[in-house]
């Protein structure tokens, strides 16, 4: 008898249930949540049932329990989402994940902002006046 291979007498029955939230700005479904179910009778036919439940952090390790109430963000360097806590650039605005945060001088910066040169940054910064 190989071990690999499930008892061919004994029969099974899985269900999946997803949860999904729609990203508002692209449309595209994002999994957050599953719930497996397996039902096995096996050859005796004695019942057998597990349930495993899985709920999946968001992108900035966040859970995320009550999607509906909470808003929800997209790295605007790397494309990270959802992130629940994202942070804010102070130059440009932009939402960012931590992977693409720079804190310099107790400012926060993107990495395309933390990248430019002083004179740049002081341009910038001048211009939103």
């Amino acid at each position: 008898m190989n071990p690999y291979q499930h008892d061919q007498t004994g029969v099974e029955q899985i269900e999946t249930e997803r949860t999904v939230i729609i990203d508002p700005t692209t449309g595209i479904p994002i999994t957050i949540g599953a719930r497996i179910e397996r039902l096995r009778l096996d050859a005796t036919g004695q019942q057998e049932r597990e349930v495993v439940h899985v709920v999946v952090p968001s992108a900035d390790g966040q859970q995320l329990l009550y999607p509906y109430a909470t808003k929800l963000y997209s790295c605007a360097i790397c494309g990270a989402r959802p992130l629940v806590r994202a942070s804010r650039c102070d130059a440009c605005g932009r939402h960012i994940c931590d992977a693409c945060r720079i804190i310099e001088n107790d400012v926060t910066l993107c990495a395309a902002c933390g990248t430019k040169p002083w004179w740049q940054k002081v341009f910038a910064w001048l211009a939103k006046l």
